[in-house]
């Protein structure tokens, strides 16, 4: 095993790319030990630490480290973290370490970061009553495409239990032949990499044909307007969009147009070879 000359925090991409590549892990768990580590290098700093070195690491810093965040308290609510919430930094930690080891780097052990015995007693549920989830559902009544998509949102957590993050990792097109069924079934990968079969009730599938219906009546009008020569800024103004990144969607359309003029009406096949 050799030994790094690269500080700590400097080793945070081949780590994130290891965890991609080689790991397999998914983007969001990439993205949250991403953010778990950066309170651990800011800790680093904090401390004057941040030229520390993989090899330099010592059960003394992970025991401040432990130190830190149990009597962390975030500066605008005052909250302290959640036991749960500082288990997750010290598991970033620990696979942040568990890299070093595969790649034959000298570092601490991922062992010597021990996580405590989970509390054995019974946890409350909390959940919404009937009345809680009915007042919800109407606070996105659909006054615009805004509270449309939210609607369809709230009627699909509801109707199929779905996390948020497999709830965004849904394409459109898994949606492609939902205009005459009155119920849809969907596989999705879950929690852990485990796939599993939600259910679309009527309801919450309406909801969602209103708002691809309504998506798909502005995307006609956007695309009308660009070929009728209306410039973006204009359509941006028209749909309400904050960035014009998001009206630019729609060129695509019009330069398959442009391109089919081109080859129509200047394709050389009236020049001599």
């Amino acid at each position: 095993m050799e030994q790094s000359v690269k500080p700590l925090e400097k080793h945070i991409n081949d780590f994130l790319d290891y965890c991609d590549v080689e790991k397999g892990l998914r983007s969001n768990t990439q993205k949250n030990y991403q953010e778990y580590l950066k309170k651990f290098f800011r800790w680093l700093k904090y401390k004057n630490l941040e030229g520390l070195l993989p090899h330099q690491l010592a059960p003394e810093h992970i025991w401040e480290y432990r130190l830190y965040l149990s009597r962390y308290q975030n500066p605008k609510s005052g909250k302290s973290l959640k036991k749960t919430t500082q288990n997750y930094y010290l598991i970033a930690l620990r696979a942040f370490l568990a890299y070093f080891i595969a790649k034959d780097i000298v570092s601490l052990p991922p062992g010597k970061i021990t996580l405590p015995k989970p509390d054995k007693s019974v946890k409350t549920v909390k959940f919404l009553s009937l009345e809680q989830i009915e007042k919800l559902l109407t606070t996105a009544e659909p006054k615009d495409n805004i509270r449309l998509r939210d609607r369809a949102i709230l009627e699909t957590f509801f109707s199929t239990g779905l996390r948020i993050a497999e709830l965004v990792s849904l394409d459109v097109e898994q949606f492609a032949n939902i205009k005459n069924k009155k119920d849809f079934e969907l596989g999705v990968i879950g929690k852990g990499g485990n796939p599993r079969t939600v259910y679309f009730s009527e309801r919450a599938l309406g909801w969602i044909k209103k708002y691809l219906e309504n998506r798909k009546d502005r995307d006609s009008y956007a695309t009308d307007l660009l070929t009728q020569g209306v410039d973006l800024r204009t359509i941006q103004e028209f749909l309400g969009h904050r960035s014009i990144m998001t009206t630019q969607i729609y060129t695509h359309v019009t330069n398959k147009r442009l391109r089919d003029i081109h080859r129509q009406f200047h394709s050389g096949k009236n020049l001599k070879e």
